[in-house]
């Protein structure tokens, strides 16, 4: 007869180079691992109880000393059959936080992914870096820090950028955040990549309701929108451009600062597009996956018309009897990428020949409107009928059914006066 062995985690810990296995499973409560695409360091925190008194007295840890992590997941297996397992590294951390707490006793070591090096994220940094591309700033901070880079997306050449009193971990989040690029630091690792090129990716697994542990899912037209606008004076020749990205009526003024017009339009769709990564998420917990981490697709069926692709932003690892990953998702969208550029001279004359741009202020009805454009109040329904579908979504984002036609408007609203 068969002997089935039961699935088993182990968490494997190196402090400073020395195997702490045998000390952290004895004594270990809880282990959690963050995973995160873009924008913040991966962290660990390691919970173990300080029943014997050690963790403060011979073996108390000191901030900044280094460790290491991997999760170490033994499947099913038989005795007479090969043994399976499969190990997730959790990467390299520096010690940075120490907390104590009674009764019961425990200690709390948590550590987050960045250089041994301090400079790279406590130094303030002023420079001008010229004719260079994303890659090849990323490679000299690298290489300042010590540590080394992946870098996976296209060459991207900035004509002249400032760092004005920043630290180079925040300068070149900055920068990769303004062009569309993700960025992390994982395990003496600086990871630059596209976004948009991995949420093309195939899935790499699929999590069906009935798996879930527990879910939740939230979509909104809040802060989302179907376009953006900015103008541009190109410091070259001081000329100057109305751009505009994507259509529809939820538009985005936004502000660019760029050393020339491509540029200017790259960070305007990276700004929209980013704004936008929060219309779908989901947060779902589930049996820990070592298919799953941040950065990767997965399928999410059994929810209907909640099913899709979804980008996995967050992955938090829970070790504390069950091995269980919450995983923080968005919702894979189409991009928005149109462009439509106009020289201002030529906007100027367009806009007279269409008529008038207005944003509508505290105290302003159409009625009042009417009055001080055409002379007549009776005009109002000029001005509703010409703004009619932007008039609409802005009483139903105000929790209106509509707008009684054009009775309720509200500050902040562009709206064309027809000429």
């Amino acid at each position: 007869m068969t002997s089935i062995k039961p699935r088993q985690t182990n968490v494997i810990v190196k402090y400073d180079g020395k195997n702490l296995d045998k000390k952290i499973s004895a004594y270990l409560e809880k282990f959690d691992f963050t995973d995160v695409a873009s924008g913040e360091s991966d962290n660990i925190n390691i919970t173990v109880s300080n029943r014997h008194k050690k963790w403060f007295s011979s073996w108390k840890p000191s901030k900044g000393d280094t460790l290491s992590a991997k999760i170490q997941q033994k499947y099913w297996q038989n005795f007479t059959g090969k043994k399976k397992s499969i190990t997730t590294s959790c990467g390299k951390f520096i010690l940075d936080d120490l907390s104590y707490h009674g009764r019961p006793l425990t200690c709390t070591m948590s550590a987050v992914s960045i250089p041994a090096e301090d400079a790279f994220h406590s130094d303030e940094v002023t420079k001008t870096w010229e004719n260079a591309s994303i890659k090849e700033i990323a490679r000299t901070i690298a290489e300042e820090a010590g540590i080394s880079l992946f870098y996976d997306a296209a060459e991207i050449g900035i004509q002249e950028m400032e760092q004005n009193g920043e630290t180079n971990c925040k300068f070149l989040y900055n920068i990769c955040n303004d062009y569309g690029l993700a960025m992390k630091v994982y395990s003496n690792k600086i990871c630059i990549f596209d976004e948009e090129a991995y949420e093309a990716k195939e899935s790499v697994a699929t999590i069906h309701e009935k798996d879930m542990i527990n879910w939740s899912y939230n979509t909104t037209i809040a802060g989302t929108y179907t376009g953006a606008n900015f103008s541009f004076t190109d410091p070259e020749d001081n000329s100057e451009y109305i751009v505009n990205i994507g259509a529809g009526n939820r538009i985005k003024n936004i502000n660019v600062t760029a050393s020339n017009l491509g540029e200017a339009e790259a960070k305007g769709i990276a700004i929209l597009n980013n704004e936008n990564k929060k219309a779908t998420t989901m947060v779902v917990t589930i049996p820990a996956d070592p298919k799953i981490f941040s950065s990767t697709v997965i399928m999410i069926k059994g929810l209907s018309k909640l099913n899709g692709r979804y980008y996995v932003e967050k992955v938090k690892h829970n070790v504390g009897g069950a091995y269980t990953m919450s995983l923080t998702l968005r919702l894979i969208q189409a991009r928005i990428k149109t462009v439509s550029v106009e020289a201002v001279n030529a906007a100027i004359e367009s806009a007279e020949a269409e008529g008038t741009q207005y944003t509508i202020v505290s105290g302003d009805t159409l009625w009042a409107l009417a009055i001080k454009f055409y002379g007549s109040g009776v005009q109002y329904t000029k001005i509703y009928s010409a703004n009619q579908e932007v008039i609409e979504s802005k009483a139903k984002e105000r929790g209106k059914s509509d707008s009684d036609n054009g009775h309720w408007i509200f500050p902040g609203t562009i709206i064309t006066i027809p000429a």
